[in-house]
């Protein structure tokens, strides 16, 4: 376990090779190496890609990273984040809320909760909210691929049949996420289950992500 000594409560920085750190609590215990291999599932070249930096519309620069800490650290010390509540287990910042351009894109992460209910789940947030500035597309209104096809007109047909008990029911946004996070974990049954059990719907989904990135692991549902 990594056990950071310096002030408690203060911000330190995290020298990883893997792990996109901006900065975690001080004195907060986790593991960094768990953290660093959960981050690795993700394909290289993909990580490579969206874990690099860019200039927005507005000149500025823009940088992705995950700050680690206590809840009280984020919610209220040297870590807050705006609109982090004490029931999050993590929360990924898109900039601005109505994807306007990307003056940061972060994620603060909860260090006691299970790593891999939110690290791979926060990084599908960033591919959704990025993905066309990565590839070079300008801005535009409704520009996350939750507001494209296949994705925008297959939750509109699946939606009402994703059980209710599953985190990705709960809006587009958290269904694309989670859809990642399924294909990156192995999670056949639960990506089945985001697609209301249609395995056509399924099928087109795992195809676009294939399209878009040829590199994704192996995946059967």
């Amino acid at each position: 376990m990594m056990i950071v000594q310096s002030t408690p409560g203060s911000r330190v920085p995290v020298p990883s090779p893997v792990f996109p750190v901006q900065y975690a609590e001080a004195g907060a215990t986790w593991s960094l190496s768990q953290w660093e291999a959960e981050f690795a599932r993700i394909p290289l070249v993909i990580r490579q890609e969206f874990i690099s930096s860019l200039i927005d519309e507005s000149g500025d620069l823009v940088r992705f990273g995950y700050r680690v800490g206590s809840v009280d650290w984020l919610v209220t010390g040297e870590g807050r984040w705006p609109g982090f509540s004490a029931s999050y287990g993590a929360l990924y910042e898109t900039g601005q809320a109505t994807d306007l351009h990307m003056t940061s894109k972060r994620v603060a992460v909860r260090s006691d909760q299970p790593v891999t209910l939110t690290l791979v789940h926060e990084f599908g947030h960033h591919i959704d909210t990025t993905f066309h500035r990565f590839r070079g597309e300008p801005w535009a209104p409704n520009s996350a691929l939750r507001h494209r096809a296949p994705f925008a007109a297959t939750w509109q047909t699946v939606s009402p049949s994703i059980p209710s008990a599953l985190y990705g029911a709960t809006n587009v946004a958290e269904w694309i996420a989670e859809q990642w996070r399924c294909q990156i974990h192995g999670d056949g049954a639960t990506f089945l289950q985001l697609m209301g059990g249609s395995r056509s719907a399924a099928d087109t989904i795992r195809a676009e992500w294939v399209s878009m990135f040829p590199t994704m692991p192996a995946f059967s549902y």
